[in-house]
């Protein structure tokens, strides 16, 4: 999985860890969404993700940007 690209595709709750630690995964937007919770440590450890769209949106992240 290379690109997931998910925005306005109306999906909620948290940011699932199974899409987050996909070890190919180089671009991961999920814009427009009804996302809650904060967003998983696991995103910024990625070595390969090099976009990360979670703006204009409904989501309801919460939290600080973990550390990488």
């Amino acid at each position: 999985l290379g690109r997931a690209l998910l925005a306005r595709n109306r999906l909620s709750g948290s940011v699932p860890a199974s899409v987050a630690s996909q070890p190919r995964l180089a671009d991961l937007d999920l814009s427009e969404n009804q996302l809650t919770g904060s967003v998983p440590a696991i995103l910024l450890r990625s070595s390969g993700l090099g976009m990360l769209n979670l703006s204009r949106n409904g989501n309801a992240l919460g939290g600080g940007v973990p550390d990488a």
